[in-house]
């Protein structure tokens, strides 16, 4: 008998033994199934293995996440990518392959995401085409369905951003130097905006996690995000909101837009917000402008330029204010951008640290403190490193009102 329908025969069996699976602990059912799995090593013969094996593996289709568990398991995956029932790719430390995990079939995928999105769907027969769940162990799951997935359906489980990579990781891994790392740190605790950038997938919201950890625990902080991401553990005053709930009948959103206005009658220090990505960046920049000071996010852009053009962009997409307003408020409410970038040995590396100074001809200028060159001065090699500049730090104003010196926030 092939594997599949070993656990057929073995799932049938159980079939006679788990009346009343819900009220049944983790340990009982566990017990259970392994003793049905003993029963039938009599008569099929399985070694100790193979008895551990399927024991393990009925345990994931009743109360785990059936073939994605061992995936799940995994620290080293961050992301599982599956396009069809027999085709599961997987993120691991930057590659992404192709695992070896599979459905049994088209059918059994689709038994499995009714099973994992049976609290949050509708209460109808057909799933709807788009769906978005948070997992127990909070990773992020976004499923496509016929007709919209042309050839059935797909699913992409984003884990929860690392949150155990402090900014003491970072430094210890290599993506950021020790002297670079303190300054973030000041530059956070002493309240001066802060945009993350970088590429899908280059570190920027486990960058965000690490530098908002760093806040100072007697401040209160407001999180928004469109799946809450963020472990914002060190900061006791704190309210994580995010731009989906569930109603009965499905899922509604709130925007995010919405939730930043909210945000400012709930009297938070500092608002986080897990991606700039439209309209939303002009209130942002207005809550930055108003007293928001200390605020942080993200933005998708390939290099420090690109985040002032992109943000540049989305403002005017509204129509309400001429350029040259909009160039002058984010001038006002962005202090620092920092730029993170995946290297081709897939390494994820901080790239840029730069100040945005003001408007000059039309144009934004940035003071780059930090920059990622190696030894030949080429950018973006696994060889170099991020290095300081010549330029001197002109907006020092937030660190000294901080009553801090000189020496005690720059390169220590």
């Amino acid at each position: 008998m092939t594997e599949e329908q070993i656990l057929e025969h073995l799932q049938n069996r159980l079939q006679h033994r788990l009346h009343h699976l819900s009220r049944l602990s983790n340990e009982q059912l566990r017990e259970r199934i392994r003793t049905t799995v003993l029963d039938y090593s009599k008569e099929a013969y399985l070694t100790h293995t193979q008895i551990n094996h399927f024991t393990q593996r009925l345990y994931d289709m009743y109360r785990g996440l059936d073939v994605v568990q061992p995936l799940m398991d995994d620290p080293h995956i961050t992301a599982i990518m599956i396009n069809s029932y027999d085709e599961i790719y997987i993120e691991r430390e930057g590659s992404t392959v192709l695992s070896e995990q599979r459905f049994e079939s088209q059918e059994a995928f689709i038994h499995w995401i009714y099973k994992i999105t049976e609290k949050v769907r509708p209460s109808t027969d057909e799933l709807p085409p788009l769906m978005d769940v948070r997992l127990e162990n909070e990773s992020h799951v976004n499923i496509v369905m016929p007709p919209v997935a042309v050839h059935g359906p797909t699913m992409t489980i984003h884990k929860r951003a690392d949150s155990t990579l402090t900014i003491d990781k970072w430094i210890n891994k290599g993506s950021i130097p020790k002297d670079a790392a303190r300054l973030l740190q000041n530059l956070v605790r002493c309240k001066y905006n802060i945009l993350i950038s970088g590429e899908t997938r280059s570190g920027k919201t486990t960058l965000l996690n690490a530098l908002t950890n760093s806040i100072p625990n007697d401040e209160r902080i407001i999180t928004i995000e469109d799946i809450a991401e963020l472990h914002v553990d060190e900061v006791p005053n704190r309210v994580q909101m995010e731009a989906w709930r569930m109603t009965s009948d499905g899922l509604s959103r709130s925007s995010i837009r919405e939730l930043i206005h909210r945000s400012l009658r709930m009297g938070a220090n500092r608002l986080v917000l897990g991606e700039i990505r439209g309209a939303e960046a002009a209130d942002l920049m207005q809550a930055m402008n108003g007293g928001l000071d200390g605020s942080l996010s993200t933005v998708n852009a390939c290099s420090a330029e690109d985040v002032l053009n992109r943000l540049e962009t989305m403002m005017l997409a509204g129509g309400y204010l001429p350029a040259e307003v909009v160039r002058k408020q984010i001038c006002s409410a962005i202090d620092i951008i920092v730029h993170v970038a995946r290297l081709s040995d897939q390494s994820r590396r901080i790239v840029e640290i730069s100040e945005v100074l003001g408007v000059r001809n039309g144009c934004i200028q940035l003071n780059p403190i930090y920059l990622y060159k190696d030894k030949q001065d080429k950018a973006l090699h696994p060889s170099g490193s991020l290095r300081r500049t010549s330029n001197e730090f002109v907006h020092t104003a937030k660190l000294y009102l901080s009553g801090m010196r000189e020496n005690e926030w720059m390169f220590v």
